[in-house]
């Protein structure tokens, strides 16, 4: 048994996914979070009903064949399943006002339930998905047994630059260096399917890096850097909506890179080396979001 109001003062959350049905009625109905607990000694389920709440995105209900993140707040409304406290069976209240009600010797929730529920109909049908309940400090990330892999290849365009396997591409003679090449992601047979994809580009190195430094393009795009964490830059190549990775799939993205030697940055070093990783982003409950799906480093050096 776990409090209530334990439960409640940490992250409660889930993502759904409900498609298109028919009848149209069903698709009204999304996947419940539900605690069983007891209360004041009685058992109840709490519910927490999509259709009767607004996602972290500001959406209402459900919204049909997209993901949708759904996080309860302290005035969210939830639904009783039994009569418990002075809360009457099928009522709605606030998870605080269950969490000071519920506070008798041994109550406490014992479980968390994804559930579809009734829809009202019974030859009604439900095609829906839930994953990552939050609850508890705990998130139950369901996934398949496959994941996609990640590869960097490039080759180098400066003259006389020197790029052979097993060796960092290297130029000398010119105040910059350039490459050209491929972000491949390869999804295997038992992997999931990813929806409009796109990849998150980071470059690294010994010293602070400044945007000034980098010219990048991706899929003949300018891409836009940024500082990120850990003295680093960050771009993002924007997925192309109809382009999904499925299993058995791959997706490449042609980069071209061209690194300035030091000419912004505080201090250079000889040596000094700029590694690019790289990666999966897809489509879920918001636009690129990331996958974990990460390339191995490729050093270039300045």
């Amino acid at each position: 048994m776990i409090p209530l109001s334990t439960i409640a003062s940490s992250e409660l959350s889930y993502d759904t996914y409900v498609k298109s049905t028919v009848p149209p009625g069903a698709v009204d109905v999304g996947p419940n979070l539900q605690l069983p607990l007891l209360c004041q000694g009685v058992f109840t389920t709490l519910s927490f009903r999509p259709e009767d709440n607004t996602d972290a995105q500001g959406r209402p209900g459900v919204v049909r064949d997209i993901w949708q993140h759904f996080a309860s707040g302290a005035s969210g409304p939830w639904r009783t399943s039994q009569t418990v406290a002075t809360f009457p069976a099928q009522s709605d209240h606030p998870l605080s006002d269950y969490v000071a009600a519920c506070d008798a010797p041994g109550d406490g929730v014992f479980g968390v339930i994804a559930n579809v529920g009734r829809l009202g109909n019974v030859s009604d049908t439900l095609d829906t998905y839930v994953d990552n309940l939050t609850v508890n400090g705990t998130v139950y990330d369901f996934g398949v047994d496959g994941l996609a892999t990640g590869r960097i290849t490039l080759r180098n365009t400066t003259p006389g630059g020197d790029c052979r396997p097993g060796r960092a591409c290297r130029s000398a003679g010119v105040d910059h260096d350039s490459a050209v090449g491929t972000v491949t992601f390869t999804d295997p047979a038992d992997g999931p399917e990813y929806h409009a994809v796109g990849a998150r580009l980071v470059f690294s190195g010994g010293r602070a890096l400044d945007p000034r430094d980098l010219k990048v393009t991706a899929n003949g795009k300018p891409v836009q850097l940024t500082a990120g964490p850990g003295r680093t830059l960050v771009g993002v190549v924007d997925p192309v909506p109809s382009v999904n990775l499925v299993p058995n799939g791959t997706f490449s993205t042609p980069i071209t890179i061209s690194s300035r030697r030091g000419q912004h940055s505080t201090r250079e070093r000889n040596g000094d080396s700029l590694i690019l990783t790289a990666e999966l982003l897809a489509r879920g409950y918001a636009p690129l979001q990331r996958t974990g799906v990460v390339t191995a480093g490729t050093t270039l050096h300045r």
